[in-house]
């Protein structure tokens, strides 16, 4: 997610790809099959009504900078046993929920359970809730879409809701530094028990 003015992660493109299944009340459904007013399963265990889905198509071969679109794969097993449950794909910027923090999945590449996959075409989907939640992706927790009113990239920009709130992150972004380390460091030593 490239920073917005106010030093928070702004979304140029949505998140996950098409066939990513969201938990939601009525089960796992892939993301293209999310309807406005579905409800989605968060963190804390509520259920919250989605109300926008974002769209997006890329090529990321004809892109100035690809490695801002390309997906980053999650493989099976690579957060403990069976999380994700499938592989998951989500665009670099998306950010996963590890110990109380959002942390960019581009920064956990690891080049083994989670990589770059190379993929030239394709569709980005992001889940819109009255306020930004962690939600689960193949029973992973990850973020919701965080409105900062940069929509215009969306094929389906026009269909957004209109706010005049902006919404605030639900817990903080992990940047480089210690805690980012601490994170590594853990699930490398989860990849060496594995």
């Amino acid at each position: 997610m490239p920073m917005s003015a106010q030093g928070v992660p702004g979304l140029d493109i949505a998140c996950f790809t098409a066939g990513t299944r969201i938990r939601t009340k009525r089960g796992a459904v892939p993301v293209e099959r999310l309807r406005e007013g579905d409800l989605i399963a968060r963190l804390d265990g509520s259920m919250a009504p989605m109300v926008w889905l974002g769209k997006r198509t890329i090529r990321s071969a004809t892109h100035l900078n690809p490695d801002e679109v390309t997906p980053i794969r999650v493989r099976v097993g690579a957060f403990g046993r069976e999380m994700p449950s499938r592989d998951l794909l989500l665009s670099p910027e998306h950010a996963v929920y590890v110990d109380g923090v959002l942390v960019p999945v581009r920064m956990l590449v690891d080049d083994e359970k989670i990589l770059r996959e190379r993929i030239d075409f394709l569709r980005y989907f992001h889940v819109l809730l009255e306020r930004h939640a962690v939600i689960f992706a193949e029973d992973m927790p990850v973020e919701s879409y965080l409105d900062t009113g940069r929509n215009g990239g969306f094929d389906n920009w026009q269909d957004v809701p209109l706010r005049t709130v902006f919404a605030e992150p639900c817990m903080p972004y992990v940047t480089p530094g210690p805690l980012l380390d601490g994170i590594l460091a853990m699930m490398r030593e989860m990849s060496a028990t594995a």
